[in-house]
């Protein structure tokens, strides 16, 4: 594993990393002080044995870049019954005068390490091996104020304190924790629920963008339902999908709406909204995280305009004569200019 950190008076990685090279300065030179990602060190969201391997990649701790130019190879514990859930740490390691000597990864059960580090995600014990990794490292410093103020920038969110202001079909009812969407008790009976942007408000997604929600389903059984930006119907969408238990990252451009593997099933709990979802769409990829599921990518078929205008849309539908219930607890849209 080849680790390069600048500045480093240590020279760690080379001598060259005392010098102030443009590669060098385009890592250390990026705003914000807080620690961050700036790409790669994905953890994997499945594998087998006790060795985890963490992609190569680049981020800024406590003002160093950290550059890893091959996977880290983390030795866990042998997995156990326990189903203990593990926090990966990517740790900043220093000298006797605090100046750098390297990075190591690490894990935790109990809290974080001392020092400088960047959380970069968690891992659960699972039979022979670990499963559900999930990425939470901060993968940009956080816009000001200014940014997210201007025009051209988004920033919407909600935890539906009410639903007015929402184009609705069916039954739409806020609780203290989240909205219930209810179906009526037959076949092919829908509710849905949609929020539109401002027309002074342009949504432009050739630009990088982050949708997080929280949702559920009651029962897993004969619903299928979809939330996203855009409009399943306009094929202009990005979101996720729901088919009896499972869910689905979902994206069309317009053409096609497509689907990527399996992201996660449903589980227990369903009627708390407790599956956090969070997309990223940058560069050309769209990237799908879910709490206790997997991660996943698509290249292709991302939307080139926000489909009918929708910042919000939900739908639930059932597929047999029972009413089914979607629940969501929270919605959150960013773009910064």
């Amino acid at each position: 594993m080849g680790i390069k950190i600048f500045p480093s008076a240590n020279a760690v990685g080379g001598a060259t990393q005392k010098v102030l090279k443009e590669i060098n300065l385009a890592g250390w030179m990026m705003p914000g002080a807080r620690n961050y990602v700036v790409s790669g060190f994905n953890l994997p969201s499945q594998v087998e044995g006790s060795t985890l391997p963490i992609t190569a990649g680049v981020a800024v701790i406590a003002g160093y870049c950290v550059v890893t130019d091959a996977p880290i190879n983390l030795q866990m514990p042998q997995p156990t019954m326990n189903n203990n859930t593990y926090a990966i740490y990517l740790c900043l390691t220093r000298d006797g005068i605090g100046l750098a000597t390297g990075a190591t990864a690490s894990y935790s059960t109990t809290g974080p390490p001392a020092g400088d580090y960047i959380k970069l995600g968690t891992v659960r014990e699972a039979v022979g091996g670990y499963n559900y990794g999930d990425n939470t490292a901060p993968n940009a410093p956080w816009p000001s104020l200014v940014d997210v103020m201007r025009p051209g920038s988004i920033y919407y969110s909600t935890r539906f304190d009410s639903v007015y202001g929402f184009a609705e079909t069916g039954t739409a009812v806020c609780t203290e924790r989240h909205v219930e969407l209810t179906t009526a008790a037959q076949s092919g009976a829908s509710s849905t629920l949609r929020k539109e942007c401002p027309a002074t408000t342009h949504f432009d997604t050739s630009r990088p963008y982050f949708i997080r929600m929280g949702i559920g389903y009651d029962s897993y059984s004969a619903v299928t339902g979809y939330a996203g930006i855009g409009t399943p119907a306009s094929k202009q969408f990005v979101g996720i999908s729901y088919r009896d238990g499972y869910i689905y990252g979902a994206h069309g451009d317009g053409t096609s709406l497509v689907e990527t593997a399996e992201l996660s099933t449903s589980g227990a709990g369903n009627t708390t909204a407790n599956k956090e979802i969070i997309i990223t769409v940058a560069g050309g990829v769209c990237r799908w995280q879910v709490t206790q599921g997997s991660a996943c990518e698509a290249t292709s078929n991302l939307p080139i305009y926000l489909g009918d205008d929708a910042i919000f849309y939900a739908e639930v539908k059932t597929t047999d004569a029972n009413a089914r219930k979607m629940y969501i607890s929270h919605w959150a849209v960013l773009q910064v200019a």
